[in-house]
């Protein structure tokens, strides 16, 4: 938490083995994430939590099997992921790719994301405003691409669709979900989503 001016950066790979079983259990983190659907709880990890992270930067890292979210930038101002491979199997639940929330100055570019939820999921619960995003240049492959418009705090996005390869996939650039766990849509003046360059093909 609050780490300024710093970053994952390198051809590495950071393997969050969610698929692996848990040591000690006879289950791994994505059974549990199973189990939960019909009712109970899970507490996954997440593969890097950034919270109040300004000016931080990935760059060519590579994640992977995350047992929950694989990068959640929180409360921050100023975050990079630039050429970033990402890929976990469609079945991995909630293993969404980069979930940037209340955070503003974001890049998301030329990165390969393979998911098993959502491949970007801009998210504002209540707190400051999630602004000026650019999604662009990217490959996003099964998951979903989402922006979540909670409260009425995001705005300014450019998406500039990626090539869908492979499917079944979602093709909403633009997916505004008023969930209620987050809170109802409440539009405010001067707030806009911007859609540009389409291109969006099915294998």
């Amino acid at each position: 938490d609050s780490v300024a001016d710093a970053g994952v950066m390198g051809e590495g790979v950071i393997d969050g083995r969610g698929g692996e079983t848990i040591l000690g259990q006879n289950i791994s983190w994505w059974n549990l994430a199973d189990r939960a659907r019909t009712g109970g709880s899970q507490n996954n990890p997440r593969l890097l939590v950034l919270n109040k992270c300004d000016n931080f930067t990935l760059y060519r890292i590579t994640l992977m099997n995350s047992p929950n979210f694989h990068v959640g930038y929180n409360g921050g101002n100023g975050f990079t992921a630039w050429g970033v491979k990402i890929w976990s199997p469609e079945r991995a639940r909630n293993a969404d790719g980069i979930d940037p929330g209340n955070s503003t100055n974001v890049t998301i570019a030329y990165c390969y994301i393979h998911a098993g939820d959502d491949q970007v999921a801009i998210k504002a619960p209540a707190g400051a405003p999630t602004t000026h995003m650019s999604i662009v240049h990217n490959h996003f492959y099964s998951g979903q691409l989402s922006a979540l418009l909670v409260n009425g705090a995001t705005a300014r996005t450019c998406w500039k669709w990626p090539i869908l390869r492979e499917g079944p996939l979602s093709c909403s650039a633009i997916r505004p979900v008023p969930a209620p766990r987050f809170g109802s849509l409440a539009p405010f003046p001067g707030a806009f989503l911007s859609v540009s360059d389409n291109q969006c093909t099915f294998g």
